[in-house]
């Protein structure tokens, strides 16, 4: 309709606006400008026009960061100096308007120095909540002068809920950690309301209460009601009934995960209880009779299994939250346990079959940027699985704090259920290939002075990692510094179990250029193909060496150029380099096998594009994959290179993960517009020739085309949009050809993948029918052919 500016040429500190409806077409608004005042302007809501000239009023608290400004409905602007311990009101209606200060302690309201404060508005008064005292304010009609009107018991956290003239205060105080106490006093009167009071049993999952909003209502009878939603602590929200009962909560700290990671559900007591015997019986020494009785036994209880497989097979599935027992493996791996950190502290395991929260587990004492690592998996048959997760502390603990947790279950193991308290600052966790008595993954975790560390810290964990035959080499990325330093972990002396970090590298990058983004290949990735056959019958040996870091960095100089840097994590050494200039970030990047996908934007055509890195091994020598060094130096790699358009911008990348490593691979894409696009590796290919000759076309290249369109035959999640994908996590099945999708954002979304399509699995319209009577038909055939050859020959030989 209109806009004004208000700025006028004037310097606004942009730190605070306030605006306020004195009638149905004048607007007060405030504005805080340079030199420590306030303007205030009069504006007709219909045209934007000046009812009255604007004032400029002196307000040099604004200068403080501890203070808070809001407007009454009873037309005064009021701001709580924090740092003074004063109150500053101004009447918008007056000719001359100007600031009248009162001390909070002649109103025996008293507010700590550097403690925090807030100040709302509740129509014509004002609520001062700090953790000392929580105060109704209000202003003598005659005298303007602020007076208490109310104190409010610590804790007490107050809200407005409001309908036609009724107007009550809502009284919320949590008790304990599992219920809060609801009442009701009338905003005139400040007498108790009746009807409101109540008790509601908070979830154990969710936090403490930060915010609530009030709705209210008439019902049929025209008795008064309301709901309230609440936001608590952990980023959840619910909405509580006026009988107190919860009738739903959204987790909305979902939107802003952490970590993820998919777990393998545990197999079937019955498997088991088979694998138990068969194990027996292989290793067992006795009589035949007695192996005899066993191989029995074991098929018997064989046979028992499969009927109940075929009997109650996925019943579990079907339950809204089920039970940790119910939660086994399926025939090929396909259902998983989705465990999610969120930065909020809050635990989520999700069953990756029907979508449902399994159970929930809300961390208060743990800070955000919080690390997860899987130490013990569902392999384990004597003992359950084991998360640890590694963050701040928010407690009286010094440093960093560690909770286990068992994945299945959502209960916290060890320690009597509590975290355990490191007295360090942790900056790094790395899992070693070493396991303790008890088969937990020993973790070596690195504080902001390079000090290593091994949790579990027993003396068998320092024992086991010495008795390591390989050395442990870890890196740390200095972003704001432009630094890439590489460490060996080794203890101080052959007698002692304490840990340090020894610098054996560094990369210093120039002061122009700034990492935006680096990756390295994903820890379980399997290869199975060591080599590239050509249309000559020649071979190209892949450049596998699993210590490479991928590092992006952006140059400010030369009308920006974007450089990739492929790093030796062990050595150090610059294995090879790119650069393109006029190009800029974001830059997007994945490392698989022995190719490289990245992202950026090419600022000289204004567009995206996505360039592929392919190394090779020099020459006809072939690195041994089961014993990768990377002290074997024989030269640099053979990298092939090629660049493609990409139609539209990228959010985050990834790639698929099988089992063995034999299906063909796939680049991910997610896409702003909320798509997730899958691309076969076999087209971002760098030996795409122009021409494709007999031989390229034998080995199955296609020709070099610069353009990736998008197919909407390669969309994976459909018509399903993922708003704000901030990652694609990938991990592989137990069926070769298939691999599972989890991408979260704004949304969750989960799926299978098969980028070479299902070719270990029968086709769902497979006719097993058809197949069974044609082969019960020629066995028919033949077993009656056989009978009529029989008698014919019998017949013959009686003449």
């Amino acid at each position: 309709m209109w806009a004004k500016d208000l700025n006028d040429g004037r310097s606004w500190n942009g730190n605070d606006n306030w605006s306020l409806h004195v009638s149905d077409d004048v607007v007060v608004v405030a504005t805080e400008v340079a030199a420590s005042s306030l303007v205030l302007h009069w504006v007709n809501g219909s045209d934007g026009a000046d009812v009255r000239p604007r004032e400029t009023v002196s307000a040099p608290w604004l200068l403080r960061r501890r203070s808070r400004c809001v407007f009454t409905d009873q037309h005064y602007f009021v701001c709580i100096d924090g740092q003074l311990g004063t109150m500053h009101s101004l009447d918008v209606h007056a000719e001359k308007p100007s600031f009248s200060p009162t001390l909070l302690d002649g109103l025996d309201v008293h507010l700590h120095s550097n403690a925090p404060f807030s100040l709302e508005s509740f129509g014509s008064d004002l609520l001062l909540t700090s953790s000392a005292s929580s105060v109704l304010l209000g202003f003598v009609a005659s005298s303007k002068a602020p007076v208490v009107r109310k104190r409010f018991s610590i804790g007490t956290k107050v809200y407005r809920g409001s309908l036609a003239d009724v107007v009550i205060l809502f009284l919320l105080k949590q008790d304990a950690a599992d219920t809060l106490e609801v009442r009701g006093i009338d905003a005139e009167t400040l007498e108790e309301t009746a009807g409101i009071g109540q008790t509601v049993s908070v979830p154990s999952d969710l936090g403490n209460l930060e915010m609530a909003y009030v709705y209210m209502f008439h019902k049929k009878d025209k008795t008064l009601a309301y709901r309230m939603l609440l936001a608590t602590s952990d980023d959840a929200l619910s909405l509580v009934q006026q009988n107190g009962r919860v009738t739903w909560t959204r987790e909305e700290s979902l939107a802003d995960i952490g970590h993820v990671q998919m777990i393998d559900l545990p197999i079937s007591e019955g498997k088991t209880y088979l694998e138990g015997l068969y194990r027996d019986l292989t290793f067992h020494s006795g009589n035949p009779l007695t192996l005899f009785m066993r191989r029995i036994s074991a098929q018997l209880a064989h046979l028992q299994v499969l009927s109940s497989s075929f009997n109650g097979h996925n019943t579990a599935a079907d339950d809204e939250t089920g039970p940790a027992e119910s939660l086994t493996r399926d025939k090929f791996n396909l259902r998983k346990l989705i465990l999610i950190l969120t930065s909020a502290g809050k635990l989520l395991g999700i069953d990756s079959e029907s979508g449902k929260f399994l159970w929930k587990l809300f961390l208060p004492d743990l800070g955000r940027n919080a690390m997860m690592v899987v130490q013990r998996t569902t392999d384990c048959r004597s003992l359950p699985p084991q998360v640890a997760v590694i963050g701040t502390s928010k407690s009286n603990c010094e440093g960093s704090i560690v909770f286990t947790v068992d994945p299945m279950t959502g209960r916290l193991s060890g320690n009597e259920g509590r975290y355990h308290c490191l007295g360090y600052a942790v900056k790094h966790a790395f899992l070693l290939p070493v396991e303790d008595e008890d088969s937990t993954r020993i973790t070596m975790l690195t504080d902001t002075e390079n000090r290593a560390y091994l949790f579990p810290s027993t003396q068998f964990a320092a024992k086991s990692v010495k008795n390591h035959p390989q050395a442990v080499h870890v890196h740390s990325i200095y972003q704001n510094e432009s630094k890439i330093v590489g460490y060996k972990a080794e203890f101080v002396s052959a007698e002692s179990w304490e840990l340090r970090l020894t610098d054996t590298w560094t990369v210093q990058l120039p002061s122009d250029r700034k990492i935006i983004n680096y990756a390295a290949r994903p820890a379980h990735e399997r290869v199975n193909d060591q080599a590239r056959i050509l249309g000559n019958r020649s071979a190209l040996y892949k450049y596998l060496n699993p210590n490479l870091l991928v590092i992006a960095t952006e140059i400010e100089a030369e009308k920006g150029a974007v450089e990739i840097l492929i790093l030796d994590g062990v050595t150090g050494s610059i294995v090879h380099r790119v650069k393109q200039r006029q190009a800029r970030g974001p830059v997007h990047v994945v490392h698989s096998e022995n190719w490289i996908v990245y992202s950026l934007w090419n600022a000289r055509a204004r567009r995206n594009e996505v360039s592929v890195l392919e190394m090779f091994e020099s020459g006809s020598w072939r690195r041994n994959e089961t014993h990768v060094s990377s002290l074997d130096v024989h030269g640099p790699p053979q990298v092939l290179r090629k660049s493609f358009v990409f139609p539209t911008a990228i959010r985050t990348m990834g790639v698929t993960l099988t089992e063995r490593g034999i299906t063909s691979k796939g680049v991910l894409f997610g896409l702003h517009n909320g798509t997730i696009f899958a691309v076969p590796k076999a087209l971002l290919d760098p030996r795409r020739p122009l021409v494709p000759k007999a031989s390229d076309s034998e080995e199955g290249l296609f020709p070099y085309i610069p353009i990736l369109f998008l197919s909407p035959r390669s969309f994976i999640n459909y018509n399903q949009t993922v708003h704000n994908i901030d990652g694609l996590i990938t991990v592989p099945a137990g069926l070769e050809s298939t691999c599972l999708l989890f991408a979260h954002g704004l949304d969750l979304f989960f799926t299978r993948m098969t980028p070479s399509r299902k070719f270990d699995v029968l086709a769902d319209d497979f006719d097993s029918k058809l197949i069974i009577t044609v082969l019960l038909g020629l066995a028919s055939a033949a077993f009656l052919a056989g009978r009529l050859a029989k008698r014919k020959r019998s017949q013959s030989a009686w003449k």
